[in-house]
């Protein structure tokens, strides 16, 4: 994980504050969330595997048609690990929206534009997604050099992927934008590509991974905006 972190002069401004405040708030308690329901999520399952062993007396034909879809579908069961995971992804990345979109609005601000983030399009890329169009508007707006910034970005737009095939294909592969994902679900810990079912599935160690590369990009966006608008004022001055 990288080290990035906004110096603790910058941690008094009153523009940043609130992203500081939540953004720790929810790297400190991320893990424990996925850990806590994780165990439960390994109760239900393990109830649910009881559940199919009684059900073999009554109904030994529909047990076993439960059992073969429960433990070789290789995603266990839907209806608890996998919701569970799906869920957490997408609310970690509305937060993702959140934060840029609260950085928006500070960087309209700090630097006095007149660009209105909410309608805002970069010139060169009109398909951009909605993360995407925050991004160029704080790189507008700031002047910061977005170049450090670019690692992290590139493990976000993955994530963006990921996020956009659990909304709205439910994890399935659909077309061939998605290359790359499968590519990294062959090195990157905690993603999966199950070729029979074109299925990408995450694990909470990915979620993990997610998390620290968005803490990172945040605080570290956050720095490269306060420098430049140092950089600034120290000229008018």
């Amino acid at each position: 994980m990288a080290t990035y972190k906004i110096e603790d002069k910058y941690d008094q401004s009153e523009v940043f504050e609130p992203i500081l405040f939540f953004t720790d708030l929810m790297k400190e308690s991320f893990k424990e969330y996925l850990m806590d329901g994780m165990k439960i999520i390994e109760k239900r399952e393990t109830e649910l595997k009881k559940r199919i062993e009684i059900l073999k007396e009554s109904n030994p034909s529909l047990a076993e048609v439960l059992a073969v879809d429960f433990e070789q579908k290789g995603y266990k069961n839907q209806l608890f690990r996998q919701a569970f995971i799906n869920s957490t992804a997408l609310y970690l990345y509305s937060r993702l929206e959140d934060f840029l979109d609260s950085l928006c609005v500070c960087c309209k601000r700090m630097f006095m534009s007149d660009l209105n983030h909410a309608t805002y399009r970069h010139e060169c890329k009109k398909e951009n997604s909605e993360i995407d169009r925050k991004k160029h508007y704080i790189i507008k707006v700031s002047g910061i050099d977005f170049t450090p910034l670019q690692k992290f970005w590139s493990k976000i737009d993955v994530f963006r992927k990921i996020r956009n095939l659990i909304a709205h294909s439910d994890n399935k592969i659909i077309n061939n934008n998605y290359k790359h994902v499968i590519k990294l679900a062959e090195i990157e810990e905690g993603i999966k590509y199950l070729k029979e079912h074109k299925l990408i599935i995450i694990e909470p160690a990915y979620l993990q991974l997610v998390m620290d590369d968005i803490y990172d990009f945040l605080h570290s966006l956050m720095e490269a905006i306060y420098i430049q608008y140092g950089l600034i004022s120290s000229k008018k001055d």
